[in-house]
């Protein structure tokens, strides 16, 4: 998904004053502004703040639940490169005050009180949070994987008694020039807990510069103790591998868009044996994968193969050891469903609708891109698949229903009048009770983008 969003400020008190002429960039803005304020060039005025924006915060959301039913989300702050947490017990938006800035806030210099946002803090610092995902312990330790833009790098923070700490997994260099050096490490991070507590993380790497034999891969990094701290507590494998095929460099120029390869849109999990299952999509073939740790390894195995499949999955294990996952057909913008243990693939939303009549009084159709950012999530009763309907920006949950194929309901969006653009980064958990649901929320016409969260105890209406 591309995403443009506008940043966000708190009102300013100068914007009657005569000075406030045209701007550039914050540093024309400088002389504007009382002590205790900043000046902030906003669509070429000059603004005074009394506090450092909070920015647009909400991409590349994760969300998880606690055993104390404690929602914690890990997002993305897009004004800033910040990596930042929240924890509710409330539905509804989350609002900036809960948010933390755990990565990415540089040391100073301090330009306002220091309990303000970001430490007070204006300056920019590296640029991370992106592709998170997050995860909280039996005992309540909150551990985020992401990905560290400046760098190309895997990152790894956790709140070890309340306090963060933050280190690199997986170092990319985005200047090597050796086509054994990682490009960049840590896209598509997916992190998860084994039954004694212990992190793991699959990832997407990318090794090769200038279009010098390029390779892709799907890596896998296991923590050696509960409580990592440096990159030094980690143990790196290989998952699968493949080169980029020759005639396809220009796929390749900037890999920090979507690349062209093998490991992307990875989503982790477990099964009853406590073992890794890692499902992801395989752009170079078209193909849903999925990796299971066997006797010590990683064995592949395709699951769908008929035409561009495998955006987006979501995956899920059953008491029984079955294997769900939910994913995009990109050939027909389709959410499709399938499982290991029958094979067999299930249209799960077409994005077909009917959305009025003809001329001569008959339906009028109309087909929706649908199934973006699935999350699916197993009930003792049922199963849901909740994801965005691209086409109306919509938040929707699917359920299998008593004729053997599918039903949905709307969540959020599509609203009238207008609320906001849901379904982005959507997320799903079952606590037990209910279900909890995540998305980030985009408003363009306001200039506002928020994450919100939803719970439903049964979403069929």
């Amino acid at each position: 998904l591309v995403l443009v969003t506008a940043s966000l400020a708190p009102a300013c008190n100068c914007s009657n004053d005569p000075r406030a002429g045209a701007c550039e960039i914050d540093e024309d803005c400088l002389e504007m502004c009382e002590p205790g304020e900043i000046g902030q060039c906003f669509e070429d005025t000059c603004r005074c703040l009394s506090d450092v924006p909070w920015g647009s915060i909400g991409q590349f959301s994760s969300m998880d639940i606690a055993d104390d039913g404690m929602v914690w989300v890990a997002a993305y702050n897009s004004e800033h490169g910040d990596l930042v947490v929240a924890s509710t017990r409330n539905m509804g938006r989350i609002p900036n005050e809960s948010w933390q800035f755990v990565d990415g806030v540089p040391e100073g210099p301090v330009v306002l009180p220091e309990f303000g946002v970001r430490g007070g803090i204006k300056a920019e610092g590296e640029d991370v949070g992106k592709y998170t995902d997050i995860v909280v312990s039996q005992t309540g330790t909150v551990m985020v994987s992401y990905f560290d833009s400046s760098s190309g790098s895997l990152k790894f923070a956790a709140n070890y008694g309340d306090e963060w700490h933050v280190h690199i997994v997986d170092a990319g260099d985005l200047t090597a020039d050796d086509i054994n050096t990682s490009k960049l490490a840590g896209q598509y991070s997916a992190i998860s807990l084994s039954a004694s507590g212990v992190p793991s993380v699959a990832y997407f790497a990318h090794t090769g510069i200038n279009n010098l034999e390029p390779k892709t891969e799907l890596r896998f990094a296991k923590a050696n103790v509960a409580e990592p701290r440096s990159g030094g507590d980690w143990s790196i494998e290989l998952i699968d591998e493949a080169m980029v095929p020759p005639g396809d460099e220009d796929a390749e120029a900037d890999v920090l868009t979507i690349p062209y390869g093998t490991g992307l849109f990875v989503e982790l999990t477990r099964d009853t044996a406590d073992q890794p299952i890692v499902a992801y999509y395989d752009r170079i073939n078209g193909d849903l994968k999925l990796a299971r740790y066997e006797s010590g390894e990683f064995v592949l195995e395709t699951l769908d193969s008929e035409g561009d499949v495998g955006w987006y999955p979501s995956v899920v294990v059953d008491s029984d050891n079955v294997v769900h996952v939910s994913y995009v057909d990109a050939d027909n913008q389709d959410l499709l469903y399938i499982n290991d243990l029958d094979m067999e693939t299930e249209l799960v939303d077409d994005g077909y609708r009917i959305v009025g009549t003809t001329e001569d009084g008959l339906p009028l159709p109309e087909f929706h891109f649908v199934g973006d950012d699935s999350s699916i999530v197993l009930t003792p009763e049922s199963m849901y698949i909740v994801y965005q309907d691209a086409t109306t920006h919509e938040l929707l949950a699917a359920y299998p229903n008593e004729l053997g194929g599918w039903g949905r309901s709307g969540i959020a969006g599509n609203e009238i009048p207008f609320e906001g653009a849901y379904g982005f980064f959507a997320n799903a958990k079952f606590d037990g009770n209910d279900v909890t649901m995540s998305s980030f929320v985009l408003d363009q016409r306001n200039d506002d983008s928020w994450v919100e969260l939803f719970q439903r105890s049964v979403i069929i209406e």
